[in-house]
Protein backbone atom coordinates (compact mmCIF):
# COMPACT_ATOMS: atom_id res chain seq x y z
CA UNK A 1 0.00 0.00 0.00
CA UNK A 2 2.79 2.27 0.92
CA UNK A 3 4.85 1.51 -2.44
CA UNK A 4 1.09 2.46 -4.17
CA UNK A 5 0.93 6.20 -2.19
CA UNK A 6 4.89 6.59 -3.02
CA UNK A 7 4.56 5.78 -6.74
CA UNK A 8 1.63 7.23 -6.97
CA UNK A 9 2.90 10.70 -5.46
CA UNK A 10 6.43 10.49 -7.76
CA UNK A 11 3.95 10.38 -10.89
CA UNK A 12 2.36 13.11 -9.59
CA UNK A 13 5.77 15.08 -9.33
CA UNK A 14 7.01 14.36 -12.63
CA UNK A 15 3.42 15.54 -14.15
CA UNK A 16 3.72 19.08 -12.43
CA UNK A 17 7.61 19.50 -13.64
CA UNK A 18 6.60 18.65 -17.07
CA UNK A 19 3.86 20.99 -16.88
CA UNK A 20 5.87 23.66 -15.39
CA UNK A 21 8.82 22.87 -18.51
CA UNK A 22 5.93 23.37 -20.75
CA UNK A 23 4.56 26.54 -19.44
CA UNK A 24 7.76 27.72 -19.01
CA UNK A 25 8.61 27.16 -22.41
CA UNK A 26 5.31 28.72 -23.49
CA UNK A 27 6.33 32.00 -21.46
CA UNK A 28 10.14 32.10 -23.31
CA UNK A 29 8.97 31.67 -27.01
CA UNK A 30 5.99 33.76 -26.85
CA UNK A 31 8.33 36.46 -25.11
CA UNK A 32 11.10 35.85 -27.47
CA UNK A 33 8.86 36.48 -30.07
CA UNK A 34 7.63 40.30 -29.15
CA UNK A 35 11.71 41.11 -28.33
CA UNK A 36 13.00 39.74 -31.75
CA UNK A 37 16.62 40.68 -32.13
CA UNK A 38 16.76 43.07 -28.48
CA UNK A 39 18.40 40.70 -26.60
CA UNK A 40 19.64 42.18 -23.59
CA UNK A 41 18.85 44.59 -21.18
CA UNK A 42 21.69 47.09 -22.53
CA UNK A 43 20.13 46.52 -26.06
CA UNK A 44 16.55 47.70 -24.65
CA UNK A 45 17.79 50.63 -22.45
CA UNK A 46 19.77 51.93 -25.78
CA UNK A 47 16.25 52.00 -28.06
CA UNK A 48 15.53 55.28 -29.34
CA UNK A 49 12.50 56.42 -27.25
CA UNK A 50 9.41 55.82 -29.21
CA UNK A 51 10.79 52.04 -29.81
CA UNK A 52 11.66 51.69 -26.60
CA UNK A 53 8.35 52.88 -25.08
CA UNK A 54 6.62 50.19 -28.05
CA UNK A 55 8.44 46.95 -26.70
CA UNK A 56 7.74 48.17 -23.45
CA UNK A 57 4.09 48.16 -23.91
CA UNK A 58 4.21 45.01 -25.87
CA UNK A 59 5.97 43.15 -23.11
CA UNK A 60 3.76 44.69 -20.37
CA UNK A 61 0.95 43.39 -22.13
CA UNK A 62 2.12 39.96 -22.50
CA UNK A 63 2.94 39.61 -19.13
CA UNK A 64 -0.17 40.27 -17.91
CA UNK A 65 -2.06 38.32 -20.35
CA UNK A 66 0.23 35.18 -19.33
CA UNK A 67 -0.47 36.23 -15.71
CA UNK A 68 -4.19 36.79 -16.11
CA UNK A 69 -3.99 33.29 -18.09
CA UNK A 70 -2.38 31.26 -15.16
CA UNK A 71 0.44 30.71 -16.88
CA UNK A 72 2.68 32.69 -15.12
CA UNK A 73 2.71 34.27 -11.27
CA UNK A 74 3.76 37.59 -10.56
CA UNK A 75 6.64 36.60 -8.44
CA UNK A 76 7.66 34.82 -11.97
CA UNK A 77 8.10 38.16 -13.89
CA UNK A 78 11.67 38.78 -13.24
CA UNK A 79 12.63 34.99 -14.00
CA UNK A 80 10.51 35.05 -17.19
CA UNK A 81 12.15 38.05 -18.18
CA UNK A 82 15.68 37.07 -17.17
CA UNK A 83 15.41 33.99 -19.49
CA UNK A 84 15.36 36.16 -22.70
CA UNK A 85 17.16 38.95 -21.93
CA UNK A 86 20.62 36.79 -21.39
CA UNK A 87 20.25 35.57 -17.57
CA UNK A 88 20.28 39.05 -16.50
CA UNK A 89 19.81 40.33 -12.58
CA UNK A 90 17.84 42.99 -10.97
CA UNK A 91 14.22 44.11 -11.03
CA UNK A 92 14.27 44.05 -14.91
CA UNK A 93 10.32 43.75 -14.71
CA UNK A 94 11.20 47.77 -12.94
CA UNK A 95 13.34 48.18 -16.51
CA UNK A 96 10.57 47.06 -18.78
CA UNK A 97 7.91 49.24 -16.93
CA UNK A 98 9.58 52.43 -16.43
CA UNK A 99 9.25 53.39 -20.24
CA UNK A 100 5.76 52.87 -20.31
CA UNK A 101 5.07 54.39 -16.65
CA UNK A 102 6.98 57.85 -17.58
CA UNK A 103 4.91 58.23 -20.74
CA UNK A 104 1.43 57.38 -18.86
CA UNK A 105 2.39 59.89 -16.26
CA UNK A 106 4.04 62.87 -18.61
CA UNK A 107 0.36 62.73 -20.25
CA UNK A 108 -1.50 63.18 -17.03
CA UNK A 109 0.61 65.99 -15.21
CA UNK A 110 3.05 67.71 -17.76
CA UNK A 111 5.09 69.36 -14.56
CA UNK A 112 5.16 69.62 -11.11
CA UNK A 113 5.90 67.35 -8.05
CA UNK A 114 3.47 65.37 -8.68
CA UNK A 115 4.63 64.08 -11.34
CA UNK A 116 7.80 62.99 -9.94
CA UNK A 117 6.21 61.51 -6.96
CA UNK A 118 3.67 59.47 -9.46
CA UNK A 119 6.53 58.09 -11.75
CA UNK A 120 9.14 57.13 -8.61
CA UNK A 121 5.27 55.61 -6.94
CA UNK A 122 4.50 53.54 -10.42
CA UNK A 123 8.53 52.40 -11.01
CA UNK A 124 8.20 51.15 -7.45
CA UNK A 125 5.33 48.30 -7.86
CA UNK A 126 6.45 46.55 -11.55
CA UNK A 127 4.03 43.33 -10.52
CA UNK A 128 1.05 45.60 -10.20
CA UNK A 129 1.21 48.38 -12.57
CA UNK A 130 1.95 44.54 -14.83
CA UNK A 131 -1.28 43.22 -13.33
CA UNK A 132 -3.15 45.71 -14.16
CA UNK A 133 -2.14 46.85 -17.55
CA UNK A 134 -5.04 45.09 -19.57
CA UNK A 135 -7.30 46.84 -17.46
CA UNK A 136 -7.55 50.34 -17.81
CA UNK A 137 -9.74 50.85 -15.10
CA UNK A 138 -7.09 49.09 -12.44
CA UNK A 139 -4.67 51.11 -13.86
CA UNK A 140 -6.70 54.16 -12.90
CA UNK A 141 -6.64 52.91 -9.88
CA UNK A 142 -3.56 52.39 -9.16
CA UNK A 143 -2.64 55.37 -10.52
CA UNK A 144 -5.05 57.29 -8.34
CA UNK A 145 -3.42 55.47 -5.09
CA UNK A 146 -0.51 57.34 -6.16
CA UNK A 147 -2.21 59.92 -6.32
CA UNK A 148 -3.63 60.06 -3.23
CA UNK A 149 -0.06 59.41 -1.65
CA UNK A 150 1.89 61.98 -2.87
CA UNK A 151 -0.76 64.51 -1.97
CA UNK A 152 -0.88 63.39 1.61
CA UNK A 153 2.71 63.08 1.53
CA UNK A 154 2.76 67.21 0.39
CA UNK A 155 0.22 67.73 3.10
CA UNK A 156 2.97 66.02 5.51
CA UNK A 157 5.43 68.92 4.51
CA UNK A 158 3.68 71.13 6.32
CA UNK A 159 5.60 69.97 9.68
CA UNK A 160 8.10 72.37 8.60
CA UNK A 161 6.10 74.88 9.75
CA UNK A 162 5.49 75.63 13.47
CA UNK A 163 1.65 76.03 15.10
CA UNK A 164 -1.21 74.29 15.76
CA UNK A 165 -2.93 75.29 13.29
CA UNK A 166 -0.44 73.97 10.59
CA UNK A 167 -0.70 70.23 12.80
CA UNK A 168 -4.35 70.28 12.44
CA UNK A 169 -4.47 71.13 8.73
CA UNK A 170 -2.04 68.56 8.18
CA UNK A 171 -4.07 65.95 9.94
CA UNK A 172 -7.52 66.80 8.48
CA UNK A 173 -6.33 66.54 5.04
CA UNK A 174 -4.17 63.57 5.65
CA UNK A 175 -7.84 61.57 6.71
CA UNK A 176 -9.80 63.44 3.97
CA UNK A 177 -7.11 62.53 1.27
CA UNK A 178 -7.67 58.63 2.16
CA UNK A 179 -11.72 58.60 2.57
CA UNK A 180 -13.05 56.41 -0.08
CA UNK A 181 -15.17 59.33 -1.38
CA UNK A 182 -12.10 61.31 -2.11
CA UNK A 183 -10.61 58.49 -3.79
CA UNK A 184 -13.30 57.64 -6.38
CA UNK A 185 -13.70 61.57 -7.34
CA UNK A 186 -10.08 61.27 -8.46
CA UNK A 187 -10.65 57.83 -10.18
CA UNK A 188 -13.57 59.17 -12.00
CA UNK A 189 -11.73 62.04 -12.92
CA UNK A 190 -8.69 60.01 -14.01
CA UNK A 191 -10.05 57.24 -15.57
CA UNK A 192 -11.81 58.43 -19.22
CA UNK A 193 -7.83 60.05 -19.97
CA UNK A 194 -6.26 57.14 -18.97
CA UNK A 195 -8.23 54.73 -20.69
CA UNK A 196 -7.95 56.95 -23.98
CA UNK A 197 -4.03 56.72 -23.46
CA UNK A 198 -4.81 52.30 -23.38
CA UNK A 199 -6.86 52.77 -26.60
CA UNK A 200 -3.76 54.45 -27.96
CA UNK A 201 -0.89 52.21 -26.91
CA UNK A 202 -4.20 48.85 -28.01
CA UNK A 203 -3.94 50.02 -31.62
CA UNK A 204 0.06 50.49 -31.46
CA UNK A 205 0.48 47.25 -30.92
CA UNK A 206 -2.34 45.26 -32.79
CA UNK A 207 0.42 43.70 -35.00
CA UNK A 208 2.31 42.34 -32.33
CA UNK A 209 -1.44 40.98 -30.75
CA UNK A 210 -2.25 39.52 -34.65
CA UNK A 211 1.40 37.50 -34.30
CA UNK A 212 1.02 35.77 -30.77
CA UNK A 213 -2.52 34.91 -31.39
CA UNK A 214 -1.78 32.98 -34.83
CA UNK A 215 1.35 31.26 -32.94
CA UNK A 216 -1.08 29.76 -30.10
CA UNK A 217 -2.41 28.17 -32.79
CA UNK A 218 0.38 26.03 -33.70
CA UNK A 219 1.61 25.89 -29.87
Amino acid sequence: MLSKQIKKSLVETKERKEKLLIEQSLVKNRLSMIIENVKTIDNFNNLPKGKKLKLSVNILKELSYLEKSGFLLKESFDSALSSIFGGASGSISQSMVEPFVNNLVGNLFKDGPMKGFLISYLNSKPSEVIQAFNNCKLMTRLVTKGVVEGMVITTQKIHEFNGVGYDTIKDSLGDVFRTLEFMKKIEYGLEGDICELFEKYTNNTKSIVDKLKSSIATT
